[in-house]
Formats: structure tokens, C-alpha cells, sequence
């Protein structure tokens, strides 16, 4: 996508609201349409007691508009991460975990 807005909610709220730009790849295989590819890192704090996240992917030309649910994962020492991947009309979430500050 060459720019969506990207939003992050728990519990029925916005956690995260933010506008992405990617950044044009090269021309595909043969000279086919290139493609947008961005990464963002940003740290948001869910409020106790919140069991599912929810994820929403949109641009403001219509041309895309994915929305995804993903539950939190169980407490554990660590610090979950959660993955957003967003690939022509397809949105995936997935947790990581990484060991909890010391």
C-alpha cells in the first residue's frame, strides 16, 4: 500500500491511531507492478483486563479496508509483540513474545 491508516483498539477504545506511508519497491518480476513495504515499531499499553485486540488497515481511497481480531495471549513473564502483516487484500496477526525487562 503506498499509504493506510493503521489503528490499534482494545476493549471497544482506539489504542493507536496512525497514517503509514510505504515505500515504493522496485519493479516486480518482468517489469510487473511494484509493490509499497513499510515496518512500524511503536509501543502501546493495553489496559487490564482487555482479553482481545483488534486491528484495522484502511486507505482513504476505499481501496482497502481490513479489519482483524486477535485474542491476548496468557501471562507469562514475558512481553507480547504483536506482528501485523498486511499482503494485497490480506491482513495476519500473530503474537511474539520476548523475555520480560529485568
Amino acid at each position: 500500500m503506498k499509504e493506510a491508516t493503521l489503528v490499534f483498539s482494545g476493549g471497544g477504545k482506539p489504542l493507536f491511531e496512525d497514517t503509514l506511508k510505504g515505500n515504493k519497491m522496485k519493479s516486480g518480476f518482468l517489469g510487473i507492478k511494484g509493490s509499497y513495504q513499510g515496518t512500524l515499531t511503536h509501543t502501546i499499553t493495553i489496559p487490564a483486563g482487555v482479553s482481545e485486540v483488534s486491528v484495522r488497515v484502511y486507505a482513504k481511497d476505499g481501496a482497502i479496508d481490513l479489519t482483524k481480531p486477535i485474542k491476548m495471549p496468557p501471562p507469562g513473564g514475558f512481553i507480547p509483540t504483536l506482528n501485523v502483516q498486511v499482503d494485497n487484500e490480506h491482513l495476519s496477526l500473530d503474537w511474539k513474545g520476548s523475555s520480560a525487562a529485568k
